[in-house]
């Protein structure tokens, strides 16, 4: 044991001892470790340095500078080289310092080479492991190598973290889109004004099972299944999302509703065609054009969101639940129809067998299964580990939200390759009754 390992160790032990046994029991070996030279020092692990070797002061103030000015306390989810926790403890006006630790063994290697004494040894400071139902705490800072380097326990609090950075962008590019998005808006005011609101399908389903269709992987192994249950069961109630209306027509498959809401949706998406049985709901954000083409009935609806408030003016149209992807306003769907028991297909959110989607190629949507990182992943209903992307983590999240606030409803996953869904039962086949 090292000298410096020792010194932290002796204040470990005595501020928090059971965190102190479990770091003794760490070994740091598998790590592939190196010291890393610029203008300054840092370590690399596994190739993510964790800090800048050029400017550590600088990267330690502009970090703290998200913080809002003279907070009592701070949340800081990992320790990268400590450096946050040192310069945390000079504001005086903090009362309380909470350290996350999201890798334990990233950590013991940084005690064993560094001095973290100073942080270690202020009261103010608390150590605390992450562990997986760790919900994230504001206002906080976070340090960038160690979400990246997150162990499985930390992997919540990761996925919290680059969902929160993921919103926060979303909504500034969303701001930047509303000159585009207005216009759309303004293209569509007399459909606005006419088409019928989505509302007078609250309620219209005497049924009791609905089959929510999204364009995940694991949809084509379950598109046979879905067409015999359609033949024999007339009163089934099948609602897709835009994407999914393309590998469900080709499969012999009629979806009773489409869901669209992105401004980029147009033909190839939609396929115009064959819509003639079939119902569109749509937002106002589409291409007058794109709506115009539906030979079937449409209805409009908003979302709750800010985006909709200068046309809640023109005329007020009810909303459907939006967390960002087309699945959400499907589901919510489907629950103010009546859906009882609402089963999920396709809605795989993760790229199970280093795919994308059904029916469509790697892509061809503007998503890369080769542009995703290794650290973003979520459990399956396996408890294996698979690939996801920022957008489908901030999904994920919000339909586990809208799950939990409709107790009354029955939600079934029919997938045990895409994301876990808290909230969800699993099943592997569609119903035969």
């Amino acid at each position: 044991m090292s000298d410096l390992l020792q010194q932290n160790l002796d204040i470990i032990y005595r501020r928090w001892p059971s965190l102190a046994d479990t770091l003794i029991a760490t070994s740091i070996e598998a790590l592939d470790a190196s010291i890393i030279s610029g203008l300054n020092q840092t370590i690399s692990i596994n190739g993510i340095q964790l800090s800048s070797r050029h400017d550590r002061q600088a990267e330690i103030d502009l970090l703290i500078s998200t913080l809002e000015p003279r907070l009592d306390t701070v949340n800081v989810y990992g320790i990268g080289m400590g450096d946050i926790a040192k310069q945390l403890i000079l504001l005086d006006y903090l009362k309380q310092i909470k350290i996350v630790l999201l890798n334990l063994t990233v950590f013991k290697l940084v005690l064993t080479y560094t001095d973290q004494t100073d942080w270690l040894s202020d009261e103010r400071c608390q150590l605390v492991n992450a562990s997986a139902n760790m919900k994230l705490k504001k206002p906080f800072v976070s340090i960038p190598s160690e979400v990246v380097l997150a162990a499985d326990n930390g992997a919540s609090l990761r996925n919290q973290i680059l969902v929160h950075f993921q919103t926060l962008y979303s909504a500034k590019a969303h701001q930047a889109d509303n000159t585009e998005i207005n216009q759309r808006f303004s293209d569509n005011r007399y459909l606005i004004e006419t088409d019928p609101d989505v509302s007078l399908l609250f309620n219209s389903y005497s049924g009791s099972s609905v089959f929510i269709v999204g364009t995940g992987p694991s949809l084509s192994g379950y598109l046979e299944q879905l067409k015999i249950l359609q033949s024999r069961d007339r009163k089934s109630l099948v609602i897709a999302v835009d994407t999914a209306m393309r590998p469900l027509l080709n499969a012999g498959i009629t979806p009773d509703i489409v869901v669209t809401m992105d401004e980029i949706i147009d033909e190839k998406h939609l396929n115009f065609s064959r819509s003639e049985n079939i119902t569109l709901v749509y937002f106002p954000r589409l291409n007058k054009h794109v709506i115009e083409s539906w030979k079937g009935p449409r209805y409009i609806a908003y979302t709750e969101g800010v985006l909709y408030d200068s046309l809640r003016k023109i005329k007020r149209h009810s909303s459907l639940f939006s967390g960002g992807s087309v699945i959400h306003p499907a589901l919510d769907l489907a629950v103010k129809m009546g859906g009882k028991a609402n089963y999920l297909l396709g809605c795989d959110l993760a790229f199970p067998n280093g795919k994308t989607h059904t029916g469509w190629a790697d892509g061809e949507l503007n998503m890369h299964i080769s542009g995703q990182a290794s650290h973003q992943w979520v459990y399956d209903n396996r408890g294996k580990k698979v690939i996801t992307s920022l957008s489908f983590l901030s999904y994920l999240e919000s339909m586990e939200e809208y799950i939990a606030s409709v107790p009354d409803r029955e939600f079934i996953n029919i997938n045990v390759e895409g994301a876990a869904i808290k909230g969800c039962k699993v099943v592997r086949s569609l119903p035969n009754d």
